[in-house]
């Protein structure tokens, strides 16, 4: 019971931090664009959040150490500190300041809150628990910008509607985590950045992949819809399946890879979005067809990190938790900052139809990877310490 409502407080804290992050990128994006910012420029604004995000990934693992809750606590507060600066300040350079500190803070609480939520919760329902935590994960970065559109207001008044709801997203970890039992235990002898890479080559991988996905997705698919003939709103429509995909189908991967197998679910889930969207062109010309392919292709492509976390959940020992965490962050982050421009080029070089096909490599790289054995020695200095 107090591991399910430890669970239940770290999900809720990160879903609402995350509809934040989601709206704020979005607003600040508008802003600048309405301001007269060109698209380099605006880009070069947003991407100051994945290099804060990946710098705190490599500083982390030395840093993180016991009780997880003042570390939750001082992400959150920071968070809503930037968000107050980022509404006070309507400076270019200030902004690319400010959003360096927000990838900082922000991944200070991913990598923590997912570290204590692989602590927290029992071996038997790993699958269910991190699917279900990426689930309303993408969700809420999905939802922010719905709201952003569905309640039009300034700027400013968004991101102070935002600190708010990052200060309430702290109220669930004063309620539900414990404030001294709750421990992220001394880094492993021989753990690192590097190490992690090494042994679990297709977690790294994984992650990328998705960040791909991910980035590549929300910004580019549209594009690819509409230059394949669908209206603007028939685009957005599409996008929002596919997000919908994203959300719902995470719980049932979850479920099925506690009873069956997570590796397993990690390769069918990669398969799964390679094939969906190395057909996103051919189905390009029927909305039935690239609607089901979109929700299909979402659920499978955040399938795969899903699996990803549950098996750094059953592989890694608690000393390595902080590390496997940050190392899947670092990827994130150059899979988003790599990837997505790379998509782009192709698609300007060749055409709006070789979308799917590049989207879809990352996965084929992945499935071959996971061959490899993952963190087998990690894995049996796990089962060491459980002894």
């Amino acid at each position: 019971m107090e591991a399910s409502r430890t669970a239940a407080a770290l999900i809720v804290s990160v879903a609402l931090y995350s509809i934040v992050l989601g709206g704020a990128y979005a607003a600040l994006a508008v802003d600048l664009a309405s301001r007269g910012y060109g698209a380099w420029e605006v880009a070069i604004n947003a991407a100051m959040t994945p290099v804060g995000l990946v710098i705190a990934a490599i500083a982390l693992p030395r840093l993180v150490r016991g009780p997880v809750f003042p570390w939750l606590v001082v992400a959150v507060g920071v968070s809503a500190c930037v968000m107050v600066m980022l509404a006070a300040m309507q400076s270019f350079a200030a902004w690319l300041a400010l959003r360096f500190v927000l990838g900082l803070s922000a991944n200070t609480l991913f990598v923590v809150a997912e570290s204590a939520l692989m602590i927290a919760i029992p071996e038997r329902n790993s699958g269910r628990f991190l699917s279900i935590y990426n689930g309303v994960v993408t969700g809420g970065y999905a939802l922010g910008p719905l709201l952003l559109a569905l309640l039009p207001t300034a700027t400013a008044t968004a991101l102070l509607a935002g600190a708010v709801l990052i200060v309430a997203a702290s109220l669930p970890l004063f309620v539900g985590v414990p404030r001294r039992d709750l421990l992220l235990p001394p880094l492993e002898v021989g753990s690192g950045l590097v190490v992690f890479a090494v042994a679990a080559p297709a977690l790294v991988i994984g992650s990328a992949a998705t960040a791909i996905f991910d980035n590549a997705v929300l910004s580019l698919f549209p594009v690819f819809a509409m230059e394949s003939g669908s209206t603007r709103e028939t685009a957005l429509v599409l996008l929002a399946i596919l997000l919908a995909g994203a959300t719902v189908l995470q719980w049932p991967i979850g479920a099925l890879s506690d009873k069956r197998s997570s590796l397993g679910m990690l390769r069918g889930c990669a398969l799964v979005t390679a094939a969906c969207c190395a057909t996103f062109p051919i189905a390009a010309s029927s909305f039935l067809a690239l609607a089901f392919l979109a929700f299909v292709s979402g659920g499978a492509a955040f399938g795969a990190y899903s699996m990803v976390l549950a098996l750094v959940k059953e592989r890694f020992p608690a000393g390595s938790l902080v590390t496997a965490n940050a190392a899947l962050g670092v990827t994130w982050g150059l899979g988003a900052l790599i990837g997505v421009p790379v998509v782009g080029a192709g698609m300007d070089a060749v055409g709006p139809g070789l979308l799917g096909p590049l989207v879809a490599l990352p996965f084929l790289v992945l499935l071959a990877a996971s061959l490899a054995p993952i963190g087998a020695r990690a894995a049996r200095s796990k089962q060491r310490q459980a002894r």
